[in-house]
């Protein structure tokens, strides 16, 4: 626990500066260049969460011939938007989509949604034409409480303002710290009546056997950010904008467990893909992989799957929570 204590010290002094806001921690640790860990060390959604979000949408949305309007506000490197546009299994739903405008304020992460999706379309995985019914998909500058290049897009295609069905957010609320009144009523401006906003978070199971020393050092990283363990973002639902507009009190909550398969660098790359880890300079990095190392060579509570290739189960739990539009 003293290395742990010495590492975290070392790294807190050198950054304390760097984290001013949340945003300032969220725009540079996802910025041009850092992405690599997030596309490659983010885990997918399970496809009960995303059957739950399908079954939220209203029979009137979901019956309309022209298909979905939807927004996924911090979009990131559009691994949600992906599994919404191509379901990766029979298990997930299908999605009739109009139009799909992924909204991100980092210009890093744009670009990998571009990248990303234009792979999608490349691999045959992802048909424009037959997914989408006469509207468009691509990824948009904006934020939470900022969405004018959304509304400048839309009014440009002649679409009404409230033109939402489903907005969503994965692993992205949280960054909406402490200005939740005015995010709630941005959105709320782009939403029908009846529209769903959906906030989706995995969620690792870090209580034992997952290694208690690790867990402190992770935790420790977090530097004051808003990350949802803390629960900061339940002060939404206090928001003047918030009962104003949306029916549920605190929104329809449905948590599913499920595990994916995990090695110890992949371990590495999802502590590194975390924004205010990402952020760091690279020396600190290497500080954080170092001790990551060290903490693993001595975790034996792992629930191996072929312990000769280093492949373990790792547990997690997705959180979805749905609100109906007024």
């Amino acid at each position: 626990m003293e290395t742990i204590r010495s590492v975290t010290n070392t790294i807190s002094e050198a950054a304390s500066s760097a984290f001013q806001s949340s945003y300032d921690v969220a725009r540079k640790g996802f910025g041009e260049g850092t992405n690599e860990h997030v596309s490659r060390a983010r885990p997918s959604y399970p496809a009960e969460s995303l059957q739950n979000i399908h079954k939220s949408l209203s029979p009137t949305a979901l019956s309309r011939p022209e298909g979905l309007n939807i927004i996924e506000l911090g979009s990131g490197t559009g691994l949600f938007s992906r599994i919404l546009l191509a379901p990766p299994s029979s298990e997930y739903p299908t999605w009739n989509i109009h139009s799909l405008y992924a909204v991100e304020p980092s210009e890093g992460m744009r670009t990998q949604w571009t990248k990303k999706y234009d792979g999608l379309v490349e691999s045959g995985d992802f048909d424009p034409g037959r997914v989408v019914n006469g509207g468009e998909v691509q990824t948009l500058n904006g934020g939470f409480t900022d969405l004018s290049g959304l509304k400048s897009r839309l009014r440009e295609r002649g679409e009404e303002e409230q033109w939402a069905d489903l907005v969503v957010m994965a692993q992205a609320w949280h960054w909406a710290h402490p200005d939740y009144d005015a995010a709630i009523k941005e959105i709320a401006s782009i939403m029908k009546p009846d529209g769903v906003l959906v906030f989706i978070w995995n969620n690792e199971n870090r209580d034992p056997p997952y290694p208690q020393d690790l867990r402190t050092f992770e935790m420790s990283l977090e530097a004051g950010t808003p990350q949802q363990h803390r629960g900061l973002w339940e002060a939404t639902f206090e928001a003047p904008s918030y009962t104003a507009n949306f029916r549920e009190e605190r929104g329809d909550r449905n948590i599913v467990h499920w595990k994916s398969v995990h090695d110890d660098r992949k371990r590495i790359d999802r502590v590194l893909s975390k924004s205010y880890v990402a952020s760091r300079s690279e020396t600190e990095k290497e500080d954080i992989i170092a001790k990551i190392k060290e903490i693993q060579t001595t975790d034996d509570g792992k629930e191996w799957i072929d312990r000769e290739a280093g492949t373990y189960y790792q547990p997690w739990w997705t959180l979805v929570v749905a609100m109906h539009r007024k």
